[in-house]
Parts: C-alpha cells; sequence; structure tokens
C-alpha cells in the first residue's frame, strides 16, 4: 500500500472515531451575513436581523472549540472578507492551532490581502466559479467584473502557493459551462469540485430551486461527462446524514445548528456554552441518531445504495425531517438508471 493511501486510511479511521464518538472534529462558522454581491440563487436571506458577533465574542468560542478537540475550522459567509477584524479572527483560530478553510467569492483579494492569507497557511480557499464565459458568470453573480476580479485572486494566491478550489454549481443555464470551468480550473492549478444541489432560501422561499436541474438533467450530465457514480458501501448504508456527529455550525447571530444546512435551531452562544449544546440538547440528540429504519419510506427503497438523503432538504423542502427528500430521490433515481445501462451493456458484451 503507498504512504498516501495509508495516510489516507488512517485519517478515514480517526474521522469514524469522532463521529461514533460525537467528537466535535469541524466547526462550520458564518462570519458575516454581509456580501458584495448579489447571486441569484444565494441562500442567505433570512435571520439578517440582529446583532453579528464581535472579535471579543469570537475568542473565547474558538478557545472552546479547541478545549473539545476540533480541529477543523470553516470560515464562510457571506463574504468573510467584508468584515473589517476578518484578519484577527482567523489568526486567533490559526494561533490555537486550528487547520482552516476559507470560503470566499475572491473578488476582495488583492496583493496585500493574498500575503495576509497565506501568512494564515489555510488548508485551503474554497470559490465559486459559475461560468468560464465571464459574462455569464457576472450575470449570476449579478456583479460586472466579478469573474476577472475572483480568477485575478485565484493567480495571485497560488503563486503564494496556497491551495485553491474552484467550486462549480450546476444549474439549468450554465450546465454547459462544466468542461470549460474544469480546464480553466487545471490551467490555474486549482482543484476542481461540483455540486447541483441548488437549495431554498434560509426566509423559506423556495425562488432559487428553478436553477435546479430535474432527473433527465442530471442524468444526461452524467453521461456527456463520463463522470463516475456515487455508490454507498454496503456498510454505510445506515449513516444517512452525518450532521451534529462530529461537527457543528454557527451562524454570525451566535445561533448553533447540526448543519448549514438543517434548519433546527440548538440553542445561542451567547445563551449558553457550546460544550453545552454539544453533550446536552435534546434535538441534536435526536438528529444524531436518525438511521435507515426510522424513515418509513426510505427503509423500504431500492435506491438506499445510490442515495445520499440530506435531512435538512427533506425537512426543508418536504417539511419532514424523517421523510424523504425529494430531490435526492430524485439524483438516487438518474444514477441508478445509469448503472443498471451500463451493467446491461456490460452483460451484452457491449
Amino acid at each position: 500500500m503507498r504512504e498516501a493511501d495509508k495516510g489516507r486510511d488512517q485519517y478515514l479511521r480517526i474521522y469514524r472515531k469522532t463521529m461514533d464518538n460525537s467528537i466535535c472534529f469541524l466547526a462550520h462558522w458564518e462570519l458575516t451575513y454581509k456580501c458584495n454581491l448579489g447571486c441569484r440563487h444565494c441562500y442567505a436571506a433570512g435571520r439578517k436581523d440582529g446583532k453579528e458577533f464581535s472579535y471579543e465574542e469570537a475568542r473565547p468560542i474558538i478557545d472552546e472549540l479547541r478545549d473539545m478537540g476540533c480541529l477543523y475550522l470553516i470560515f464562510s459567509g457571506g463574504e468573510i472578507l467584508m468584515r473589517d477584524d476578518f484578519f484577527d479572527i482567523a489568526s486567533y483560530a490559526r494561533g490555537q492551532g486550528f487547520a482552516l478553510r476559507l470560503m470566499t467569492n475572491a473578488t476582495l483579494i488583492d496583493e496585500a490581502v493574498s500575503e495576509k492569507i497565506a501568512s494564515l497557511y489555510p488548508l485551503a480557499v474554497e470559490t465559486s466559479i459559475y461560468a468560464a464565459d465571464k459574462d455569464l458568470h457576472d450575470a449570476i453573480t449579478s456583479s460586472a467584473g466579478s469573474f476577472d476580479k475572483t480568477i485575478k485572486a485565484a493567480r495571485l494566491l497560488k503563486e503564494r502557493n496556497v491551495r485553491v478550489i474552484f467550486k462549480f454549481l450546476i444549474m439549468n443555464d450554465n450546465i454547459g459551462e462544466f468542461r470549460a470551468v474544469r480546464s480553466l480550473a487545471g490551467e490555474i492549478g486549482a482543484d476542481f469540485v461540483f455540486d447541483f444541489c441548488v437549495v431554498g432560501k434560509n426566509d423559506g422561499s423556495k425562488a432559487p430551486l428553478r436553477y435546479r436541474l430535474d432527473k433527465e438533467k442530471i442524468k444526461d450530465f452524467f453521461i456527456s461527462n463520463d463522470l463516475p457514480l456515487g455508490k454507498k458501501e454496503a456498510d454505510d448504508e445506515d449513516l444517512l446524514c452525518i450532521a451534529g456527529l462530529n461537527n457543528i455550525f454557527i451562524t454570525p447571530h451566535l445561533d448553533v445548528y447540526p448543519c448549514i444546512g438543517l434548519d433546527v435551531k440548538l440553542g445561542n452562544l451567547r445563551e449558553g456554552s457550546l460544550k453545552d449544546i454539544w453533550r446536552s440538547s435534546e434535538e441534536l440528540n435526536f438528529v444524531r441518531n436518525i438511521n435507515l429504519p426510522d424513515l418509513p419510506k426510505c427503509k423500504s427503497c431500492g435506491l438506499a445504495q445510490f442515495c445520499f438523503r440530506c435531512s435538512g432538504i427533506a425537512l426543508s423542502e418536504d417539511n419532514d425531517i424523517l421523510g424523504p427528500s425529494n430531490f435526492d430521490c430524485s439524483v438516487a433515481a438518474a444514477v441508478s438508471e445509469i448503472a443498471a445501462e451500463k451493467e446491461e451493456l456490460i452483460n451484452n458484451g457491449k
């Protein structure tokens, strides 16, 4: 076995152990709702009334996460660089030993900012690229010039040996940009990931869902790009959602949730400690213990091995945390059909 494979296997064992023992391994913290772009599909709409936390409030929370054994800290927004104290918060977290992942639209990164980001030694800086066609990208962000600014920032960061990840959200009108964005990432030296899970707004509006692919388009996308099919191993079929198992989500108002997508409020860090929420929340304990037998419609479904069901989508779109997520059902059905067609071709010797 190669050393890289050994290291990965060891990491996966540790990761699984943190889930089995409910150790807070990763925290995702939205630092602000403020953003300089107006992406048409953005989920961030509600919960903006209120006081965002201060640097003074952030430090004891970071200390508490450290004491809980947390290793990974994701900072996102809004736009993280809209906060004047972003580098104070990030530097303090880095000084406490956290491995940082920064999510930013990158349009506010110039040479000076890229130097400061590099000094944090982040695991990665993640940014969304919606098209290699800059006019289409700018139309999606509702901000002229955003494409050029983001690409320039990516190059500045790569020059400073910062790992950059291009995230491509596939929607109805940018689906044809997949290969071009993947090639652009390769040209710049950025990693490339993609997703097609457009979600509703956090104020309950489902307006962004009109940009989401339907089952047939998802199926065509996988086939036309000859992509590998996601499939669960037999021993993973009961692990339907990792929300709250070894991770937690914190908002700019210091509300705490099991994850960014699951609208089950666990408490507020101005009213209690994160440790108490992590150990004693009845809501969190309920979420952690959802398994296949608890899902009356899902447990008898033949698509389980292809299904990566999200409890958050099931709750927000179908109003039942224990019910099926219709979107994930459509993805699983698309992938299952492709797998069956490929198997038939193999059986027929083609």
